[in-house]
């Protein structure tokens, strides 16, 4: 964990909407949602992670008895320049705040979403051989399952049938 946090950044001066984007957590989280970095829409418009499109595609996915359960959070706090994936030192300076939030959070599972999460995670960026495997981590002081998938936002650009994503090769 970086002990230096923001101020070792690159982001930390960035021109965003929503600096330093807190995670939205349930009261009793079952699930936890670890995506990349927020996008243009939620830097811009809810200042809250995955409510774009993503994240909507995402929510879909949730059974509605089941979402007051979840809490939602990104490898990094602020948007990266031009959506670019965030770097491995942005990803450091942000870890200690999120395995924060997952301490708070206490969730039975943490659900990764793409190659960032699965690399902040254990360390991998081979989504294909990890994606649908449970793993037992331990976050913090926190010990969990974690389960990595596809990125929603990739499950959006791969689909033929942008109408039906769910039903694309990754969308299963």
């Amino acid at each position: 964990m970086s002990k230096y946090g923001c101020p070792a950044c690159p982001l930390n001066k960035a021109d965003v909407r929503t600096p330093k984007m807190q995670p939205t957590i349930a009261d009793e989280t079952l699930v936890y949602f670890l995506a990349e970095a927020p996008g243009r829409d939620e830097d811009e418009v809810s200042g809250k992670p995955l409510t774009g499109p993503s994240g909507k595609l995402l929510r879909e996915c949730i059974p509605t008895d089941l979402i007051d359960f979840c809490s939602f959070d990104n490898c990094v706090r602020d948007r990266p320049p031009n959506n670019r994936p965030p770097e491995q030192v942005e990803i450091e300076a942000c870890r200690g705040y999120v395995v924060s939030s997952i301490e708070k959070a206490k969730p039975k599972l943490i659900v990764g979403l793409g190659a960032v999460a699965l690399r902040w995670a254990l360390g991998s960026s081979d989504i294909g051989g990890y994606r649908g495997r449970f793993f037992t981590i331990k976050v913090g002081s926190h010990s969990c399952y974690f389960l990595c998938t596809y990125h929603p936002s990739f499950v959006l650009r791969t689909a033929h049938n942008k109408s039906k994503p769910l039903n694309s090769k990754f969308g299963h």
